[in-house]
């Protein structure tokens, strides 16, 4: 038979006997105080991104007025474009016509000393002209008339309306119509 001996005081075995006896309220206790060391981890660092994307969101805020305020500057800009646009070419337009008609009116011009005709009234208008003018002789009326003709490009008829022959010089009536070029 085999006695055992306990040399250490009751009490202290007692004692000693609970420190080994795991305790359910023990560990339920660290685990409670672990999770909600965890929700206080979480809970700081959604409350700092939520503060830094509210500081985010207000810095964007800033930017987007700036920025629709430049994009309302571009749009009255492309329309102030569109209206400097638009009187380009209607400068354009008036300045092809006052060429065409400058170049009619020079064809109507270049001869007159070389032939010595003499214009007394000039009717001119975009399809036409009425000449009333004199001249020397009837041959230098003739090869004015010729020159006048022979620009085909510009002049699409000649019509002689009156011929007289006063005091040694031909007084003439011509009408002379423009070819309609765009």
């Amino acid at each position: 038979m085999i006695l055992k001996f306990n040399l250490i005081p009751r009490e202290k075995a007692k004692a000693f006997e609970e420190e080994k006896t795991f305790s359910f309220f023990k560990v339920l206790g660290t685990v409670t105080g672990i999770i909600i060391f965890i929700f206080l981890i979480i809970f700081t660092t959604l409350q700092y991104e939520g503060y830094s994307l509210k500081k985010k969101l207000e810095k964007n805020q800033i930017k987007l007025k700036k920025f629709s305020y430049i994009a309302k500057q571009v749009k009255h800009l492309k329309t102030i474009s569109k209206d400097i646009e638009e009187r380009i070419t209607v400068m354009l337009g008036l300045k092809n016509f006052q060429e065409r008609q400058l170049k009619k009116l020079g064809v109507l011009l270049y001869n007159i000393s070389k032939n010595k005709v003499y214009f007394i009234q000039l009717k001119f208008s975009p399809k036409s002209a009425t000449i009333k003018g004199l001249s020397e002789d009837i041959d230098y009326l003739a090869n004015y008339l010729k020159k006048l003709k022979s620009a085909k490009e510009l002049v699409s008829q000649i019509n002689l309306l009156n011929v007289n022959k006063e005091k040694g010089y031909i007084n003439f009536d011509v009408g002379v119509n423009f070819k309609n070029n765009r």
